[in-house]
C-alpha cells in the first residue's frame, strides 16, 4: 500500500502478485479481497487496463459477499475502474463506498470517496464544474482535518485542474504548487512528475 500510494508502481506490483498468488494458494480471501483490487489499480495506473480489469471484477465480486474492509475496498476498486476508463463502474463504486463510509463513521474512507467522486465529475464529457469542486473541497477539508496529506495533494490537483477549465489561471498555479511542493516533501515521484506536467502545459 505504501508503495502504491506513493506511486512506486514496479514495486508495488511485484509485492502484489506475489501477495495475490500466495492468498490464492491458502485461500485467505480477506487478504485477497484487499490485495486484487490494489493489485488492479496498479496495473491501470500503469497502462495495462486489460489486465486489471478481471481483478476489479474479482474485487467487486468480494464486496458484494461483503469480505473485508468494504469502504476502504470498494473505493480503491472504484479508482482502479476510474483510470481504466470505466466512468460507469467507477461512478457506482464511488457512490457506495462513500455511502459505507458515512454510515461507520469513517471518515478517513469519506474523504477518499469524496475525492473519487470530484475526479469522475471531472472527467465526464458534461462536467458539472460546480459538484466536482465542492467534492474536492469536502475531500480537502477532511483530508486537512485528519492529516491525510496524499489525499489533499490530489485535491489540489483536481482542483488546479477544474480552476484551469474556468479560466482562473492564477487560482489553477496555486493548487499545483501547493500539490508539487507536498508531493515534493512526502517523496511520491510518480505523483509529482505528473503535476509538473501539468505545469509544462499551462506555461
Amino acid at each position: 500500500m505504501v508503495h502504491l500510494q506513493r506511486g512506486d508502481l514496479a514495486a508495488a506490483i511485484a509485492v502484489l502478485e506475489r501477495d495475490v498468488r500466495l492468498c490464492q494458494a491458502a485461500e485467505i480471501l480477506t487478504v485477497y479481497a484487499r490485495a486484487t483490487p490494489c493489485l488492479g489499480l496498479a496495473y491501470a495506473l500503469s497502462g495495462r487496463g486489460s489486465e486489471a480489469r478481471p481483478l476489479l471484477e474479482q474485487a467487486v465480486e468480494h464486496g458484494a459477499k461483503g469480505t473485508g474492509d468494504l469502504a476502504w475496498q470498494i473505493g480503491i476498486t472504484g479508482e482502479g475502474y476510474l483510470q481504466a476508463g470505466d466512468l460507469e463502474n467507477a461512478t457506482r463504486l464511488a457512490d457506495r463506498s462513500l455511502r459505507l463510509a458515512r454510515d461507520a463513521n469513517e471518515r478517513g474512507y469519506e474523504a477518499w470517496a469524496l475525492r473519487l467522486l470530484g475526479e469522475i465529475t471531472s472527467r465526464r464529457n458534461l462536467a458539472d464544474v460546480a459538484l466536482a469542486e465542492s467534492c474536492y473541497q469536502d475531500a480537502l477539508a477532511l483530508a486537512d482535518e485528519l492529516g491525510l496529506r496524499p489525499l489533499a495533494a490530489h485535491c489540489h490537483v483536481g482542483l488546479s485542474a477544474l480552476c484551469r477549465r474556468t479560466g482562473d489561471g492564477e487560482r489553477a498555479r496555486e493548487h499545483l504548487t501547493t500539490a508539487t511542493t507536498m508531493y515534493r516533501e512526502m517523496h511520491m515521484p510518480f505523483w509529482l512528475e505528473q503535476a509538473k506536467a501539468m505545469m509544462s502545459r499551462e506555461a
